[in-house]
């Protein structure tokens, strides 16, 4: 046996003598969370689910339904973690999962953590980080994988299709998924009726879930000729933001002409058609403020 191997062996000894000591030094101090409850205790404290020997039914803690004990470390009815020690990493005492990586280099910083705690943290990094890496990014490649699908579709023009895929994944939280809703049925397809109430739904779902939406539902606002005032602060908000964002500069021009302000539209919508001269929608919205104005050869001058 090399003597490379050999160190490495002491090495490895030593990192698992800490680790069964740190793990069992906690699991002393921990007390057991499936102790009987006292009689006393509960009358005391008004407690109820005390049976008449004094024992507590021990519960699940999201669903409240009585599990059997220690041995049922899963509830049967929602499948929440009903053991104290089942949903935690034994000797760091945190929940599993990416957080803990922040918190384990936030224990290595502090002077007040054991060098030997330390030197567990740095060991269990050093070996899980590569692992939680290479699981990490299929999974989320694999999550993305039906969103990318679906927006594919719906470049393509197969709005149906996508508004399936879409539908589906908005319904379990996906903000991307609720702003794309809310487009088709901002637009309407085939089989799909344009229904701005349902397009609005799903426009402040999607914003409320932390996707930039606002100038999209402003735009439905003003469409409608509803809360103007409101659609007006979220396009000011977009347009600086991106004060050379074409669409941005024609929202706020044509919330201005609903709201009767046609000098300032022309303003903002002669900007938004230097930035896209040929958007035919930004050419129609001047047209009209041109119209508003008075000054029809200029009006004339965009039509197509």
């Amino acid at each position: 046996m090399s003597v490379e191997l050999k160190i490495s062996l002491c090495i490895l000894f030593f990192i698992i003598l800490l680790y069964l000591f740190h793990w069992f030094s906690r699991l002393q101090v921990k007390p057991d969370p499936w102790t009987p409850l006292d009689k006393d205790r509960n009358d005391k404290d008004g407690v109820e689910g005390a049976d008449e020997e004094g024992e507590g039914t021990p519960v699940c803690i999201k669903c409240l339904r009585p599990v059997d004990g220690p041995a049922q470390h899963y509830c049967p009815k929602c499948g929440n973690v009903t053991g104290e020690y089942t949903r935690y990493i034994p000797f760091l005492d945190i929940p599993f999962n990416y957080s803990i990586y922040p918190t384990l280099w936030s224990q290595l910083k502090s002077d007040q953590t054991a060098w030997y705690v330390k030197l567990l943290n740095f060991f269990f990094i050093i070996v899980t980080a590569p692992v939680m890496i290479l699981i990490g990014i299929p999974l989320w490649l694999f999550w993305k994988l039906p969103i990318e699908k679906a927006k594919k579709l719906y470049k393509r023009g197969q709005d149906d299709k996508a508004f399936k895929i879409f539908m589906e994944l908005a319904q379990k939280g996906e903000a991307e998924a609720q702003y794309y809703v809310a487009e088709i049925y901002a637009e309407g397809t085939v089989e799909i009726k344009k229904d701005y109430g349902e397009a609005e739904k799903w426009y402040l779902k999607a914003i409320e879930n932390g996707y930039d939406g606002k100038l999209n539902l402003s735009f439905l606002w003003a469409e409608q000729g509803i809360k103007l005032d409101e659609a007006l602060k979220f396009a000011m908000e977009a347009v600086a933001e991106k004060p050379n964002s074409g669409e941005a500069l024609d929202t706020l021009g044509w919330i201005l002409y609903k709201q009767g302000n046609y000098s300032g539209a022309v303003e903002q919508l002669e900007k938004a058609l230097a930035v896209l001269p040929d958007e035919a929608i930004i050419r129609k919205h001047l047209s009209e403020a041109y119209l508003k104005l008075g000054e029809e050869e200029k009006a004339k001058g965009l039509q197509i």
